[in-house]
Protein backbone atom coordinates (compact mmCIF):
# COMPACT_ATOMS: atom_id res chain seq x y z
CA UNK A 1 0.00 0.00 0.00
CA UNK A 2 1.28 3.29 -0.71
CA UNK A 3 0.52 4.73 2.24
CA UNK A 4 -0.70 3.13 6.04
CA UNK A 5 -4.72 3.93 6.71
CA UNK A 6 -6.71 3.74 9.27
CA UNK A 7 -10.43 3.90 9.15
CA UNK A 8 -10.17 3.12 5.55
CA UNK A 9 -12.37 1.18 2.79
CA UNK A 10 -11.64 -1.86 1.26
CA UNK A 11 -14.28 -3.12 -1.43
CA UNK A 12 -13.63 -6.05 -3.94
CA UNK A 13 -14.57 -5.20 -7.08
CA UNK A 14 -16.15 -7.75 -10.12
CA UNK A 15 -12.86 -8.44 -11.56
CA UNK A 16 -10.86 -9.61 -8.12
CA UNK A 17 -9.15 -6.09 -7.68
CA UNK A 18 -9.71 -4.56 -4.26
CA UNK A 19 -10.32 -0.58 -4.24
CA UNK A 20 -9.27 0.95 -0.82
CA UNK A 21 -10.75 4.72 -0.46
CA UNK A 22 -9.36 7.47 2.30
CA UNK A 23 -8.67 6.77 5.61
CA UNK A 24 -6.40 8.39 7.80
CA UNK A 25 -2.45 7.97 8.91
CA UNK A 26 -0.63 8.87 11.63
CA UNK A 27 2.67 9.16 12.65
CA UNK A 28 4.56 10.01 16.15
CA UNK A 29 4.36 13.73 14.80
CA UNK A 30 1.04 14.19 12.45
CA UNK A 31 -1.80 13.03 11.26
CA UNK A 32 -3.87 13.54 7.71
CA UNK A 33 -7.07 12.78 6.08
CA UNK A 34 -6.75 11.35 3.14
CA UNK A 35 -8.29 11.82 -0.02
CA UNK A 36 -6.52 9.04 -1.98
CA UNK A 37 -7.50 5.86 -3.50
CA UNK A 38 -5.74 2.89 -4.72
CA UNK A 39 -6.40 -0.24 -6.70
CA UNK A 40 -5.00 -3.62 -5.27
CA UNK A 41 -4.66 -6.70 -7.14
CA UNK A 42 -4.15 -9.78 -5.44
CA UNK A 43 -2.96 -11.54 -8.65
CA UNK A 44 0.01 -9.54 -8.84
CA UNK A 45 0.22 -8.62 -4.83
CA UNK A 46 0.52 -4.76 -5.86
CA UNK A 47 -0.80 -1.40 -5.47
CA UNK A 48 -1.66 1.20 -7.58
CA UNK A 49 -3.31 4.45 -7.67
CA UNK A 50 -6.63 5.05 -8.21
CA UNK A 51 -7.29 8.67 -8.27
CA UNK A 52 -8.32 11.31 -5.54
CA UNK A 53 -12.49 11.35 -3.81
CA UNK A 54 -11.43 15.17 -3.91
CA UNK A 55 -11.93 15.69 -0.05
CA UNK A 56 -10.25 13.78 2.24
CA UNK A 57 -12.45 10.84 4.52
CA UNK A 58 -12.23 8.18 7.01
CA UNK A 59 -14.53 6.13 8.55
CA UNK A 60 -16.99 6.45 5.50
CA UNK A 61 -18.88 3.75 3.53
CA UNK A 62 -18.21 2.24 0.46
CA UNK A 63 -20.87 0.12 -1.56
CA UNK A 64 -20.50 -2.21 -4.43
CA UNK A 65 -23.56 -1.19 -6.66
CA UNK A 66 -25.26 -3.62 -9.30
CA UNK A 67 -23.44 -1.04 -12.46
CA UNK A 68 -19.91 -2.26 -10.61
CA UNK A 69 -19.43 1.41 -9.32
CA UNK A 70 -18.65 2.09 -6.12
CA UNK A 71 -20.77 4.76 -3.99
CA UNK A 72 -18.40 6.95 -1.39
CA UNK A 73 -20.88 8.93 1.31
CA UNK A 74 -20.34 9.83 5.02
CA UNK A 75 -17.18 9.62 6.80
CA UNK A 76 -15.15 12.64 8.64
CA UNK A 77 -12.75 14.75 7.29
CA UNK A 78 -10.09 17.46 8.23
CA UNK A 79 -11.52 20.90 9.26
CA UNK A 80 -14.92 19.17 10.66
CA UNK A 81 -16.44 19.98 14.25
CA UNK A 82 -16.55 16.53 15.79
CA UNK A 83 -19.47 14.56 14.37
CA UNK A 84 -19.30 16.30 11.18
CA UNK A 85 -18.11 15.53 8.12
CA UNK A 86 -18.30 15.75 4.42
CA UNK A 87 -22.00 16.21 2.44
CA UNK A 88 -21.05 15.22 -0.70
CA UNK A 89 -20.90 11.47 -1.97
CA UNK A 90 -18.29 10.58 -4.34
CA UNK A 91 -18.56 7.85 -6.94
CA UNK A 92 -15.69 5.42 -8.22
CA UNK A 93 -16.25 3.97 -12.18
CA UNK A 94 -13.51 1.55 -12.30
Amino acid sequence: MRSGRWLRTATPLRDGRVFIAGGYLQDAVHWDVLSATELYDPGIGKFAPAGSMGEGRSGHTATLLNDGRVLIVGGSGVGYPMGEGPTSAVLYQP
